[in-house]
């Protein structure tokens, strides 16, 4: 006993959940977590003394006091031993096990992860594989599956809820878009450069500008497991969602004051006028109330918001470098490998986050100013803010800038996997309470 004492403390805290914010000092002499005990909890899932927890060797060693034990990556655990910088859930509500004040620091990368799963309002990544999701990119496609795989969306293809996908999807149709999409833009280039024909132009700048974008919509398309989108709402918002979406922008930038914020304008102006054209675009309906339907229909206006800024672009530079069809490729190229980090994935987020409050209900003026809306629809912002942000003229050198915008990138497709985890389990949540009901009309008939 005397050495479990001996033992340096430990903390856990509350990430999520009913009891999110709260944390306490774990020492080596064990503790009891639970509703009515000295380390209490207002989760009503949590038992009065649900699990005991102590200190030894530098790990929390639990053992639990319940019928419903806690668990660790999603699997029920009765006892065992949680290292620092590991989750677990009692109840409704995930902790995490952190090194106590005074200790070395976390790791960086863990606590930027921690910080952006509480401003986004996401638990940590649990089962993510990026091999394991992308395994079946390869696998070879009968004519009669792409056909199959497309046809859905309307009120007679979406399949029932119950045949939903829970666990990560593992999409392939995105590869084979931008296969496809990137010969014909090859194609186009040759007959511009080897045959000198001008009139290729413009399909070299619009094949090159729709390749990624296109092909990432592609995988948000995979992503969204209800199926309850069709392919015709994708391009209808990638249409109209590029031409309203640029046009809301163009008035934003017309606004003197917002306009005069310096590099914050493009966050604020872009992102706000990308998530009205969803809304306009979309109606929010009842029928789209997952996460997922969100984030497909904000990174299909991001796509479209994209797609015409990149070959605006490419056909300026074109005009200021009086025929340069190298510079001009240059820009397609730049663009194309920086697509899928900036205005799609944030797009993706910001419309995300609104359906996360919306759920079922029809849309209201309140849920723009929830706080959990708010919070992680700062985070586009920010991104698209330093993005924007020109560094220091004295490391301002093109590969200093991919790198910026690459570190930038990532931390987008953090937060958009963490948001399809979130809508997955809300897609699980409702399989179960859809299960629950037909069982009770059953009941009811026998």
């Amino acid at each position: 006993m005397g050495q479990q004492a001996a033992a340096p403390p430990l903390y856990v805290t509350c990430l999520s959940g009913p009891d999110a914010g709260k944390f306490y000092t774990i020492l080596g002499s064990e503790a009891i977590m639970g509703r009515n005990t000295g380390i209490g909890q207002a989760d009503p899932m949590v038992a009065p003394q649900h699990v005991a927890v102590c200190v030894v060797n530098h790990r929390l060693r639990f053992r639990s006091l319940s019928p419903t034990p806690i668990f660790v990556n999603a699997q029920p655990v009765a006892n065992g031993e949680l290292m620092p910088g590991q989750e677990f859930r009692i109840g409704s509500s995930i902790w995490k096990v952190n090194e106590a004040p005074g200790q070395p620091s976390a790791n960086l990368l863990q606590a930027m992860q921690e910080r952006l799963n509480r401003l986004a309002g996401t638990d940590k990544l649990e089962g993510f594989s990026l091999r394991d999701m992308f395994s079946e990119v390869f696998k070879k496609r009968t004519a009669e599956e792409l056909e199959d795989y497309l046809t859905v969306g309307t009120y007679r293809t979406t399949p029932p809820i119950e045949k939903a996908q829970t666990g990560w999807p593992k999409p392939w149709l995105f590869l084979r878009v931008l296969v496809g999409v990137m010969l014909a833009y090859v194609g186009f280039a040759i007959i511009m450069t080897h045959f000198h024909n001008m009139k290729a132009v413009p399909a070299v700048i619009m094949m090159g500008s729709l390749a990624v974008p296109l092909a990432t919509v592609l995988l948000f398309f995979e992503l969204n497991t209800p199926r309850n989108i069709s392919f015709y709402k994708i391009w209808l918002l990638i249409a109209m969602g590029g031409v309203l979406s640029l046009l809301v922008a163009i008035i934003g930038y017309n606004l003197p004051i917002i306009s005069d914020l310096g590099p914050l304008s493009p966050g604020i102006i872009e992102e706000v006028a990308k998530l009205a054209t969803v809304v306009l675009v979309v109606r929010p309906a009842i029928r789209y109330k997952y996460i997922l339907n969100g984030m497909l229909f904000g990174a299909a206006v991001g796509v479209g918001f994209a797609v015409f800024e990149s070959a605006g672009y490419a056909f300026e530079n074109l005009i200021r470098s009086n025929g340069d069809l190298d510079q001009m490729s240059f820009v397609i190229y730049l663009r194309a490998v920086l697509a899928p980090f900036g205005h799609v994935a944030w797009t993706a987020i910001a419309a995300a986050a609104l359906w996360r409050v919306k759920k079922d209900q029809p849309l209201t003026a309140n849920m723009f100013v929830d706080p959990k809306f708010l919070k992680a629809f700062l985070i586009p912002v920010v991104l698209h803010t330093l993005w924007d942000t020109p560094l220091p003229a004295v490391i301002s050198t093109l590969p200093v800038v991919i790198i910026k915008e690459s570190i930038l990138g990532v931390i987008s497709w953090y937060v958009v996997f963490a948001m399809v985890q979130q809508g997955l389990r809300q897609v699980k949540a409702d399989q179960v309470r859809t299960t629950k009901l037909t069982l009770q009309s059953m009941q009811a008939v026998a």
